[in-house]
């Protein structure tokens, strides 16, 4: 017996990934206080964008188009709950909102650090 999220599966289940793998969405860290041993306030801003939260909303529809063929006839029998209440545009990004989370560290260099390299060192960077 296992555990998907907060439901209990004592039966076979799938599933399926989806994933925005270049956001527009950029987080921010701040300092919680003067202390540099503190832990800092890290908010990776996820999905903070409307164009990466209708990405991901298109993907979670393709997802369920690909389930619809003919060959997952029998081995795929429903969605879990809250996924299936999903069924609007604005109920499924709230469904986005309230499961999502990481499959990648989300760190990259600052912006800052970026520009002031590529200036002083005329070096192409990322954008």
């Amino acid at each position: 017996m296992g555990r998907v999220g907060s439901y209990s599966c004592n039966r076979d289940f799938m599933t399926i990934v989806t994933a925005v793998t270049a956001p527009s969405s950029r987080g921010d860290l701040t300092l919680n206080t003067a202390n540099p041993f503190d832990q800092p306030n890290i908010n990776p801003n996820l999905l903070g964008s409307d164009f990466d939260l209708t990405v991901m909303a298109a993907a979670v529809q393709a997802a369920r188009n690909f389930l619809k063929a003919n060959a997952w006839k029998g081995y795929v029998i429903r969605e879990l709950e809250d996924l299936a209440a999903a069924t609007d545009a604005v109920k499924l990004k709230a469904y986005i909102q309230n499961n999502s989370g990481t499959v990648f560290h989300p760190v990259e260099p600052p912006a800052c650090l970026q520009r002031a390299l590529s200036s002083a060192w005329s070096i192409r960077t990322w954008s």
